[in-house]
């Protein structure tokens, strides 16, 4: 065994042999300390170290309590961190072993997870009705350079991500679009793939941190993906008070340059203040939370009981891992003061805090309206 499965699914990747030509080796170059996601230590990737490197489960020899090769999910995630070493050729990450399943093209194998010819990344897979779906990068791969890839497929719409941004998307169209597989249940491989019913793509550099999912993820529950984490996700403040809340920002890795993080409220006109608007994090103080406080506009305008809004972020930063990553948003309650503590009295139709034959001649025209749909002229209420 080489890597255990920290799912506790009991697929671990073994390898075909310890001699230099099939060798990868544990290192110390990883792409964060911790796994941003879960806070676990990440000590080591995985290199390779020969010329056909390449790691795979073995069902028939570990008894998983799940057994992954014989999966057909029609919603997944599969992600990875990968650093290549080299520019050039089809350079698998993960891979699912199989031979003619697809219709019009026997080579083809189950799944591709790459990098391309073209220096793009690639999602290819064949789905149970036997055809072929693929899906490149417009985002080119560059050597010498972390990044974290994923993509998802919710049963309609392949997506594939790079450090957490939406590259490509695809319309499956019609059709099962379970993830196939070959009937003797064959591998699935870390480090390269298949072609022609031989090994193919070898990867050449390191990875890390792969994980297989049976749902279509979100940006921000991806491993590596939670560069940015934003506590709490809900806050409450009132115009009459508490009137503010304070949530903590905080940065999972080191940035290669500034981030800067503009922080904005959804609503016209707002219901809130924050401060500060602009929260600035550099490769010295990237450690340390910062706090931003959502304060409740106390207006004199009558509104409903409890309105919502979103605290929203953009970021900026000449780090490409950090430019532009998807934040979730807080979303905000504040609690209305016009009408006392309990706000509008249940009847007060008008919503002028009294309850008076105002509200009762509001309740008795509506009440005479026709809301029947089967009659013309009457009106819709929903």
């Amino acid at each position: 065994m080489a890597v255990t499965d920290s799912s506790g699914s009991g697929n671990p990747l073994s390898a075909w042999s310890a001699a230099n030509e099939y060798a990868c080796i544990y290192r110390t170059q990883v792409q964060t300390s911790t796994v941003p996601l879960t806070g676990a230590v990440n000590h080591f990737s995985l290199q390779n170290v020969g010329a056909r490197p390449g790691l795979f489960t073995s069902s028939a020899n570990t008894n998983p309590s799940y057994d992954l090769q014989s999966w057909t999910p029609l919603t997944w995630t599969i992600e990875a961190s990968f650093y290549t070493t080299a520019g050039s050729g089809h350079r698998a990450i993960v891979g699912r072993d199989g031979y003619n399943i697809a219709f019009g093209n026997a080579a083809l194998a189950p799944l591709y997870f790459k990098i391309n010819t073209d220096n793009r990344a690639e999602i290819t897979f064949v789905c149970m009705d036997g055809k072929s779906h693929g899906l490149y990068s417009t985002t080119l791969i560059e050597a010498n350079r972390w990044y974290h890839m994923a993509s998802t497929s919710d049963g309609q719409v392949l997506r594939l991500y790079l450090n957490g941004k939406l590259d490509a998307s695809l319309d499956l169209g019609d059709g099962n679009h379970a993830l196939s597989k070959e009937n003797n249940s064959r591998s699935w491989t870390v480090f390269r793939s298949m072609w022609n019913n031989n090994p193919a793509d070898y990867f050449v550099g390191y990875i890390d941190e792969v994980r297989i999912s049976d749902t279509a993820l979100l940006p921000h529950q991806f491993l590596a993906n939670q560069g940015i984490t934003v506590e709490p996700k809900l806050v409450e403040v009132s115009e009459a008070g508490p009137t503010f809340a304070d949530a903590a920002v905080k940065l999972q890795s080191q940035p290669a340059s500034d981030v800067v993080i503009t922080i904005s409220e959804s609503s016209t006109p707002s219901q809130v203040t924050i401060d500060p608007t602009v929260l600035t994090f550099t490769r010295l103080n990237w450690q340390t939370p910062q706090t931003l406080r959502i304060t409740a506009i106390d207006d004199s305008v009558v509104e409903t009981g409890k309105q919502r809004t979103t605290v929203g972020f953009t970021v900026s930063s000449t780090d490409p891992i950090y430019h532009g990553l998807s934040v979730e948003k807080i979303a905000v309650i504040i609690l209305e003061n016009e009408c006392g503590p309990w706000n509008y009295p249940v009847g007060d139709f008008n919503q002028d805090c009294f309850i008076d034959l105002q509200d009762f001649a509001i309740f008795c025209r509506e009440w005479m309206e026709c809301t029947d749909p089967d009659i013309s002229g009457c009106i819709n209420l929903r």
